[in-house]
């Protein structure tokens, strides 16, 4: 890329907000959806740069891509550092201030790619020289390493060079200070100690630990029964009304649960497996089951399946029923919309 080219982007990084978004979709052919927040002094070069609606990108961050793929509500947070050939974010990833993602521009083997509810915290540092690839719901906690190369001292003189991809699975939970090194893959639902160095690979749903990582547990979580779910729900019902001081009442029936919160039905749960959600039909209520759901289930009424988390889209809902699901990110649970999330089939 000449220089002129990079003065240019960088010109354009102290501009009002619209003209940036004017200027990168009608002169350099981004594709920028609704509702989109370039921050002061962020610098973005690319080739190929499509970002979806409600993402943000906070001020003095730089941005230096081939190609850039922002799914819906991505936030990358400021003096933050983005220099690889291809970065593909999907739906509500969030990157964290003074995080550095750093390979080579121009090689396309240096991919950063990181599924949906991802979350990089600060001053993590990520090289992908080969391809690294986050599952949904990871957490990468602050100043956490990830390399996909090993390399400073001469081949030529026999020290081990190392390249290879790392590939972190779904649901995964990598707390402060872990050193993730090239080659490694980490499975579904792994749990990894604070301030860990993983040189192997990580079995599904293990708990490891250590400098280097040993397996603790072979299986960390233990799913609760629908019962227990009920009682979890219940107790981070009256948590999320009683902080933010609304007035909620609670009926129970013998299959369901209705939640009033100030006085409307806002949130149905159901007590059992196999609720019949025909006769809740003519109901606005969020359905809160336990079975899984189809998209079109989905679409014709707000519904959340504890299944796979997944939910109707979120034009669906009340705002005071995004505002319980945003809650339920204390005791650790996402949401997945059917419209931006699309699970593999089973």
């Amino acid at each position: 890329m000449n220089k002129v080219k990079i003065i240019i982007f960088g010109l354009i990084s102290i501009l009002p907000n619209f003209l940036k978004l004017l200027i990168y979709r009608f002169l350099f052919g981004a594709k920028i959806g609704r509702n989109v927040k370039i921050g002061f002094g962020a610098v973005l070069i690319f080739k190929s740069l499509d970002i979806d609606d409600h993402c943000k990108i906070n001020s003095f961050t730089l941005i230096r891509v081939w190609n850039l793929r922002m799914g819906k509500r991505v936030k990358i947070g400021s003096f933050s550092r983005l220099t690889v050939h291809s970065v593909t974010l999907d739906s509500s990833v969030t990157i964290g201030s003074q995080v550095s993602i750093m390979a080579s521009f121009t090689d396309p083997r240096s991919q950063f790619s990181a599924g949906a509810e991802s979350w990089i915290f600060e001053y993590c540092y990520i090289n992908p020289e080969r391809a690294i690839k986050l599952g949904r719901n990871v957490g990468v906690g602050g100043g956490s390493y990830i390399f996909s190369h090993g390399l400073w001292l001469s081949k030529l003189k026999g020290y081990p060079i190392s390249f290879g991809e790392v590939n972190i699975g779904n649901d995964v939970w990598l707390p402060w200070g872990c050193f993730i090194m090239p080659g490694v893959s980490i499975g579904d639902g792994a749990v990894v100690g604070a301030r860990s160095v993983i040189n192997k690979d990580v079995p599904a749903g293990a708990l490891v630990a250590g400098s280097p990582a040993k397996l603790i547990k072979d299986r960390i979580a233990m799913e609760p029964p629908v019962d227990a779910k009920i009682d979890i729900l219940l107790d981070t019902t009256k948590d999320f009304c009683s902080l933010n001081q609304f007035k909620l009442d609670i009926n129970e029936h013998v299959d369901r649960v209705d939640f009033f919160i100030n006085g409307k039905l806002e949130i149905t749960l159901a007590k059992d497996r196999g609720i019949a959600i025909d006769d809740l039909s003519n109901r606005r209520s969020l359905l809160v089951i336990h079975d899984g759901i189809s998209e079109s289930l989905a679409r014709s009424r707000p519904i959340f399946s504890l299944e796979k988390f997944q939910c109707s889209p979120r034009d669906k809902f009340s705002e005071m029923q995004i505002s319980w699901l945003n809650y339920l990110r204390k005791i650790g649970t996402r949401y997945y919309p059917v419209d931006e999330v699309q699970f593999a089939a089973v």
